[in-house]
């Protein structure tokens, strides 16, 4: 079974995003650097407090941990998705955008692309997952196949289907 798509930057940084929203390692580190950095100021105007006496260095470390709090929770994952359009305009992203013919074997998953193929034993692969856009066939914790819903040339369910069935239906995360 064949399916043949093409793949360009964008669908590359929806698979971060995804990976970005729903990894526990990526989850954890978010919540260690907003919480964790808005300890540190509040915990910083605690200790001037005691040290100065002065009740006003306790309001200022609320507010500076009140302001790292919104700038960190609003600002960070911008940030770091405009890192990565940085990070992938620099060359050629070849292997991973243009044209892919992914074939479903008995026993393995080949990736055929411009820049050469690869496969996969089908036993190996960690799970398939999906956002309103894109499916996405782990390889292993932070590295997927990308298959757009749209612009797919084959059965895309039956494809889907089929490697869900491989993987051993086990469920997306």
């Amino acid at each position: 079974m064949k399916i043949s798509y093409s793949v360009d930057k964008e669908d590359i940084i929806a698979a971060h995003r995804y990976h970005w929203d729903h990894s526990p390692s990526a989850q954890r580190s978010r919540r260690l650097n907003l919480w964790g950095g808005t300890a540190a100021m509040v915990g910083l105007g605690v200790f001037e407090t005691f040290r100065q006496h002065d009740a006003g260095r306790l309001v200022v470390g609320a507010v500076l941990g009140a302001a790292y709090f919104a700038i960190t929770y609003y600002y960070y994952a911008r940030h770091w998705e405009n890192g990565l359009r940085r990070s992938f305009s620099q060359g050629p992203l070849q292997g991973l955008a243009g044209r892919h013919e992914l074939e479903l074997t008995e026993t393995e998953l080949i990736d055929r692309t411009s820049a050469g193929s690869q496969s996969i034993v089908l036993k190996t692969l960690e799970r398939v997952a999906e956002d309103a856009t894109h499916y996405f066939i782990y390889v292993n914790s932070v590295s997927a196949h990308v298959v757009p819903k749209s612009g797919v040339e084959g059965d895309l369910p039956g494809f889907i289907a089929a490697v869900k069935s491989a993987v051993g239906g086990a469920p997306a995360r």
